[in-house]
């Protein structure tokens, strides 16, 4: 059974922990973890598929592993959390993906205003480019989950 690797890597501020399987040349799949779970919810299903993807699961901020931002630098916002995912993708040097996940439908929203949109063949999802047209991140007067 192939063996997951554990990683972190700095974002634009937080550390992301993150889980990864499989060859890294193989077709890349984003599983994003729902609320309030982490990366660990995708323990068992990694292996299974690591020897056709590369797999890779983030802890989002917050969560998990991952850094707890609390200086009200981070915004803990859907479109913050998708434009932290977007430069994590940049610091991995991802090309191409597809994202499946708790969060799919927001994410496959935001990846829709960043990118076109393409199905997989195999795994229905989004494919996507890194980009850097994402809002920055901003300042929270306070921090809400929405």
């Amino acid at each position: 059974m192939p063996k997951i690797t554990y990683r972190r890597v700095t974002v634009s501020g937080p550390e992301i922990f993150y889980r990864e399987a499989g060859p890294p040349n193989a077709p890349t799949i984003l599983l994003l973890h729902g609320f309030p779970t982490a990366s660990h919810m995708f323990r068992d299903l990694m292996p299974r598929l690591a020897d056709h993807f590369r797999m890779i699961a983030p802890d989002l901020p917050g969560f998990g592993q991952s850094a707890m931002p609390t200086d009200g630098r981070f915004q803990y916002t859907f479109e913050c959390l998708a434009w932290t995912m977007a430069r994590f993708t940049e610091a991995l040097k991802l090309d191409r993906y597809g994202v499946r996940g708790a969060l799919q439908s927001r994410a496959r929203c935001y990846a829709r205003r960043e990118t076109r949109s393409i199905r997989l063949g195999l795994c229905p999802g989004v494919r996507g480019r890194a980009t850097s047209s994402a809002p920055q991140a901003r300042p929270a007067a306070s921090r809400r989950w929405t």
